[in-house]
């Protein structure tokens, strides 16, 4: 019942993920106004299309309190993804390794080439007493991974070997 539950809320906020990226349509009235006589050049009685035109979003300033490089930023900003990290990451402090290792697998459905999660994955398998599978996973995540990530699963290789 617990997975069930767990399930859903994946489901659900993967839905929402989705429809955060779908905005409104603008349409505009091409024809005259009725109500004010304005003819506008075009025959009366015009069908209404939408404005495909693309609306520009304004760009977000770098954010100065944090000057981290391209690198060691986390490699996902997909919010399904950082929600399931999150839960794997509470669920491994909490000592419950097998719930953060479904979590993250979940996570890897989505997005197999995410070497944070592989990373991830390969500290909890390691936690689990699963040295020869945390070390291939941590391959991967230096396979995928850039920077602090790549770094940080190369030592856990070293450290493993």
């Amino acid at each position: 019942m617990q997975q069930f539950k767990f399930v859903k809320k994946l489901v659900f906020t993967i839905a929402l993920s989705f429809l955060a990226g779908c905005g409104g349509v603008d349409y505009r009235i091409i024809g005259t106004d009725s109500s004010s006589g304005d003819n506008r050049g075009s025959r009366s009685g015009e069908i209404i299309y939408p404005d495909t035109s693309p609306t520009p979003r304004p760009t977000p300033a770098p954010d100065a309190s944090s000057p981290q490089s391209s690198e060691d930023r986390p490699v996902s900003n997909q919010p399904a993804i950082q929600q399931l990290l999150t839960q794997a990451r509470s669920a491994k402090a909490a000592g419950n390794f097998q719930s953060a290792a479904v979590t993250l697998e979940q996570a890897l459905t989505i997005d197999n080439r995410n070497a944070e999660l592989w990373l991830e994955l390969a500290w909890v398998r390691q936690a689990m007493g699963q040295p020869s599978q945390a070390i291939n996973l941590a391959k991967r995540a230096r396979q995928y991974g850039q920077g602090l990530i790549k770094r940080q699963a190369q030592q856990l290789i070293d450290r493993l070997s």
